[in-house]
């Protein structure tokens, strides 16, 4: 299979559940993939599991919330590949760290400010190509959840966000659109389950496939909507949650 055969990508926060998911998935695909997370070490490993499978990658530490960082990320990929096709914005910060002011700052800056911010910097190389913007939103920012107000309201905003890219940047040829996961079994989805045993059985009550879904679930999507199959998809954000949304 090669629906992204020559495209070149940037995925942020690639080294574990659906970023790695994504970053493996697109290289499969035929992508050029600059990893990008916070520890070389892990950055390292994607880079060589993608490399040991046949595929193209370099890495990169990127902290999202650093100007710097995002500006010497975007350098790194066009100096590496030559241009960029994609961008998935899947950093963030995880619902589970509570919800104080030090959570509500971090949490907006890192989840819902360097969406904007990532994206901004890859801009004119996406005009070059016509690229594509995917952004990691979640059900939590179309309902509601409790003592995790940042987060809700960052991914909110990320939801915002993509509408406005997507009606801005549209007339340019760039497509902006948003996964929205409900609870994948990821490392840190693991994280807020072992701080909450409960949360599981609670969560599979009331999805209606009774069960959490999984990283290589969200990427199938992600890559949808990065590839030319989502020719005319522009300023959607699609609910990868197995029907949660419509219990809550």
């Amino acid at each position: 299979m090669s629906r992204l055969a020559g495209k070149a990508a940037i995925v942020t926060g690639a080294a574990s559940g659906i970023g790695e998911a994504t970053a493996i998935r697109f290289a499969r695909e035929g992508a050029q993939v600059l990893v990008s997370d916070l520890r070389q070490a892990d950055v390292d490993r994607v880079v060589e599991a993608i490399r040991q499978d046949g595929g193209t990658a370099v890495g990169r530490v990127i902290d999202v919330a650093r100007e710097e960082d995002r500006q010497a990320g975007i350098a790194a990929a066009k100096e590496a590949f030559g241009k960029i096709d994609i961008l998935v914005n899947n950093a963030g910060m995880s619902s589970n760290l509570g919800g104080g002011p030090e959570q509500w700052e971090a949490g907006i800056s890192i989840t819902l400010s360097s969406v904007y911010w990532m994206s901004m910097a890859a801009l004119p190389h996406l005009r070059e190509t016509q690229g594509a913007i995917v952004n990691l939103g979640s059900c939590a920012g179309n309902t509601i959840a409790t003592n995790v107000a940042w987060y809700c309201s960052a991914k909110a905003g990320v939801l915002g966000l993509t509408r406005s890219f997507a009606a801005t940047y549209g007339p340019e040829g760039i497509r902006t659109n948003a996964v929205c996961p409900g609870s994948a079994e990821t490392p840190r989805v693991a994280a807020i389950l072992d701080a909450w045993p409960d949360q599981r059985e609670k969560h599979n009550a009331r999805c209606p496939m009774r069960r959490m879904g999984t990283a290589a679930e969200q990427a199938s999507v992600v890559l949808f909507l990065a590839s030319e199959d989502a020719a005319f998809v522009n300023g959607q954000a699609i609910f990868v949650d197995g029907g949660f949304s419509l219990s809550v």
